[in-house]
């Protein structure tokens, strides 16, 4: 486990103000920010999240009131309230990230524990198509749901360390590009619009960029792999490059966080797909500038969106960007560093909107979000953790 002494947390904080100051930027102001930063949490919110698992399925659940409510009633619609696939992987990820296991330590979670976990995450598997589908919420999803649902599960497998029944649905895909390498795509279930060149263009061409760049980048970065396969990446690559604003860096209008999510989706595909992102460094001048502006985030996501965009950009550019890629990343990490102190203050007065007594946060700033992804998750209207 993590030495979590005070002597070796005063260690590591001198050790990231040196590594700050080599940078070129203002370690001590840095550090001081950061810890500004961690005063935002407590041990509560460890409380709160251990209150949220059920030893009986072996998940957690979504908040406090799915916890506490069997059923509930929202517009007019009826749904029940258990444990989901996202909230565990969410759940077991936060003990690395709060310090209760180093990296990859998950071998050290209680074996009972384990073992229930990976029973819960078995069961919900469809052996037809091998998505998994919780019994609360039924085969009636949106792809999105689906398509998190595989992802994390699939996660879990690997953290906690259990193998599936059935092929997943991500197996399949593979048999599926495989068909398509080696020209028996006939035999493959394609969609119509990957069908050709012009098909998907006009594909491309039926969302709105401008205004929902976010819902547009979020549908083709959740295909990256089959438009690969069938060697449209290229085509796309193109089309997105054609369209985005050199100015700015993003793909939409203006420079907000609108725009900022649109570019986290976007900036997903070309780091899937092997591609450099073309305008990096005019992208991360326009996420900085949101992230130092007074705008009152909607969504806790809002902020985590910007920093990884930001990521998203740094490691695009140093994987395929070459040396003059790699140059322009130590560049654009530098500026960034530069006004760190202030931008992490900003983010203390914009993510502190969403704390709640209890330790935890929310999805938004007065409540928890009654639906993931257009699935059911808790009560509606309730301003509590999630």
């Amino acid at each position: 486990m993590i030495n979590n002494t005070k002597e070796n947390r005063e260690a590591l904080w001198k050790r990231l103000s040196d590594e700050v100051d080599r940078r070129g930027g203002d370690g001590a102001e840095f550090v001081k920010a950061m810890k500004e930063q961690y005063a935002l949490f407590d041990n509560s919110v460890v409380v709160w999240l251990a209150k949220l698992y059920d030893p009986d399925i072996g998940g957690f659940y979504f908040s406090n009131s799915a916890r506490d409510t069997e059923s509930a009633e929202y517009k007019g619609v009826t749904y029940k309230l258990l444990p989901d696939i996202e909230s565990t992987n969410q759940a077991v990820g936060f003990l690395e990230l709060v310090g209760f296991l180093e990296e990859d330590e998950y071998s050290r979670l209680p074996e009972d524990m384990k073992a229930k976990i990976a029973e819960f995450v078995r069961s919900l598997q469809n052996p037809d198509d091998g998505y998994f589908y919780h019994p609360q919420w039924g085969k009636n999803i949106t792809d999105n749901r689906r398509g998190r649902d595989l992802m994390w599960a699939e996660s879990l497998s690997n953290t906690i360390g259990f193998s599936f029944d059935y092929p997943t649905a991500t197996e399949r895909l593979a048999e599926v590009t495989e068909k398509i390498k080696s020209g028996s795509s006939a035999e493959c279930d394609i969609p119509e619009y990957l069908r050709s060149k012009e098909a998907f263009i006009e594909y491309l061409d039926s969302f709105d960029w401008n205004k929902n760049a976010y819902f547009a980048g979020n549908k083709i970065a959740a295909q990256t792999d089959l438009i690969k396969a069938v060697g449209l990446d290229g085509v796309c690559v193109e089309y997105l490059n054609g369209i985005q604003n050199s100015e700015t860096g993003f793909w939409g209008e203006g420079v907000d966080y609108a725009a900022i999510n649109g570019h986290m989706k976007i900036s997903c595909f070309y780091e899937y797909s092997g591609n450099v992102l073309p305008n990096a460094e005019k992208a991360v001048d326009s996420i900085l500038k949101c992230i130092l502006d007074d705008t009152d985030v909607e969504t806790v996501c809002w902020q985590f969106n910007a920093w990884f965009s930001i990521r998203n950009v740094l490691s695009n550019l140093r994987k395929f960007g070459g040396e003059e890629g790699a140059k322009l990343a130590d560049s654009i990490s530098a500026k960034a560093l530069k006004q760190g102190p202030e931008s992490i203050r900003a983010n203390i007065r914009k993510v502190a909107k969403f704390k709640k007594p209890d330790g935890s946060c929310s999805y938004l700033q007065s409540r928890s979000s009654v639906t993931s992804q257009g699935a059911f998750v808790s009560i509606p209207e309730l301003n509590e953790g999630d």
